[in-house]
């Protein structure tokens, strides 16, 4: 996934990531455990990159 774009907003990833939630396994564990979260300049969305 990040081979093709280094970088995504949450509401880009939602449909990569629906299919792996499970109950012991939520969408912020995923991006905590294989993510980098960082800020949109002037903005309160976060962009996401490989950890």
């Amino acid at each position: 996934m990040f081979a093709f774009q280094p970088k995504w907003l949450l509401s880009q990833m939602e449909p990569y990531l629906a299919p792996l939630v499970t109950k012991n396994m939520t969408q912020a564990s995923l991006l905590l455990k294989y993510t980098r979260a960082s800020r949109v300049p002037n903005s309160t969305e976060r962009l996401y990159s490989k950890r």
